[in-house]
């Protein structure tokens, strides 16, 4: 054998040697998970679900500040059940009226949201809309995308089970 100096360059054999040590650490220092790609599908759903719900919440929020009542509400007689998308996704009055005609000045609050979001998991953008004397549910359904409380002013994914990997409702985020 001869003697190696600082400019010898390492042999194919001592290259080979580095790759499969650091291979085995990599494969020791990577634990893995069964359930990994089951808990990232739950935090993407819950995060589309929570954007979807954001959006909802901050219209009912804004149709308030601007009304100072929740919307899907009128003042005697009982509401329309599609009042509630249309005071959302529509131009009104500051009684909250919805314009006779499009260009009626004054219908000058909204539109909240161009459309209502369809719930990530259903697909259903549609709204069961709690009245003020109804009690409203303690679990979802699944016949609409949302549940709104009109009372409370409250929007749930109206979504039976549970997100993956956890025991959270998608009725209780």
């Amino acid at each position: 054998m001869s003697k190696r100096t600082p400019e010898t360059n390492p042999t194919p054999s001592e290259y080979a040697l580095v790759a499969l040590v650091m291979g085995m650490i990599g494969l020791v220092g990577l634990p893995r998970s069964p359930s990994a790609p089951i808990e990232a599908h739950g935090q993407k759903l819950r995060a589309d679900v929570e954007y979807a719900l954001g959006s909802m919440r901050e219209a009912v929020e804004a149709y308030r500040a601007d009304h100072h009542r929740f919307p899907g509400v009128v003042r005697r007689g009982e509401a329309p059940p599609d009042l509630f998308e249309a005071q959302i996704t529509t131009n009104t009055t500051a009684t909250g009226a919805l314009p006779e005609v499009p260009w009626d000045r004054r219908a000058r609050y909204g539109p909240y949201l161009l459309e209502l979001p369809a719930n990530p998991v259903s697909g259903l953008s549609s709204v069961w809309v709690i009245a003020r004397e109804e009690r409203a549910p303690t679990r979802a359904d699944g016949t609409t995308g949302w549940i709104y409380n009109s009372r409370t002013g409250r929007v749930r994914a109206n979504t039976r089970g549970e997100l993956p990997g956890t025991s959270t409702r998608f009725y209780d985020l």
